[in-house]
């Protein structure tokens, strides 16, 4: 059921996350703190943390917090930069979850894996090879003291092409996507990767047509407002300007999105009900509307 608020949402999602901390510290200290405890109530919550914060040895991937969202990493994998979500089910003791990856046209799902600890991912590589990725989620301690800490700060593993040559990669946790807004991120994700494609094309008329008017570009300390797609086109070089060899590496998936908002090119593009509605060069000071 959907909160009556955004407001209410926000404080909601806090709470949550003071109580994942709380989690947190308790696998750290649990030794001492069971005996502790008085109030059957907070012995109660006790042994729920304790139940779904798994032992000290498990990964974090068991973590609550991939109970509840689609936990966002990226990096660099080869020469292509990935984004990748990881969900762990409680009931079957399984991760899931789905990758983007620069150059490719659609997003893959990973398979259920029965096993918190790892996961493996095959990679489509060229001329019909599967490369192969395999993660083991790092705990970082140093997270429990951090005001937003839910752990699993990072993946470590290894990247295999044509199963010889072999990589190290990190990937770091970047933000979370909700199954709520699914629908409308997708919807964005497939004009993120056509304004990508037509950007890099410097085709003005497609990349004219994707833009809500009066668009917004925020380039340095200059913002500049264009009325309508005549006027983007005649101008392009001044309304449109962005980094071509990044944006040939940005991936295009699993975009930080909410409601019907999605952010793409580290917030640099700012996509709205399938339109873009600002653009930026780096992240849009304030961030996007």
């Amino acid at each position: 059921m959907a909160l009556a608020s955004p407001i209410l949402e926000y404080k909601v999602e806090a709470v949550i996350g003071d109580i994942r901390v709380h989690c947190r510290r308790i696998m750290v200290w649990r030794p001492r703190l069971i005996g502790t405890f008085r109030c059957c109530k907070q012995f109660l919550t006790l042994l729920a943390c304790i139940f779904f914060c798994g032992s000290a040895s498990a990964s974090c991937l068991s973590n609550p917090l991939f109970a509840h969202d689609h936990v966002v990493y990226a990096g660099e994998v080869g020469n292509r930069q990935i984004r990748l979500t990881l969900q762990f089910d409680a009931l079957s003791q399984q991760v899931s979850g789905m990758y983007g990856i620069s150059g490719d046209s659609i997003s893959h799902d990973i398979p259920s894996q029965p096993d918190g600890e790892a996961v493996t991912i095959h990679i489509a590589g060229k001329n019909g090879r599967s490369d192969q990725l395999r993660l083991r989620a790092v705990d970082s301690l140093a997270a429990i003291h951090s005001p937003d800490a839910n752990g699993c700060l990072e993946l470590d593993g290894v990247y295999l092409r044509n199963g010889l040559a072999e990589e190290d990669v990190k990937l770091l946790r970047v933000t979370a996507i909700k199954s709520e807004y699914d629908a409308d991120r997708k919807a964005n994700e497939a004009v993120a990767l056509r304004f990508q494609r037509a950007l890099i094309a410097r085709d003005k008329q497609i990349v004219a047509s994707l833009l809500i008017y009066p668009f917004f570009s925020q380039y340095g300390r200059k913002t500049s407002v264009w009325k309508d797609a005549g006027e983007v086109v005649k101008h392009y070089d001044e309304a449109i300007q962005f980094d071509a060899p990044a944006l040939r590496k940005a991936v295009p998936f699993l975009l930080e999105s909410r409601w019907n908002k999605s952010e793409f090119f580290d917030g640099a593009v700012c996509l709205s009900e399938q339109k873009v509605e600002q653009m930026c060069i780096g992240p849009c000071v304030g961030g996007c509307p």
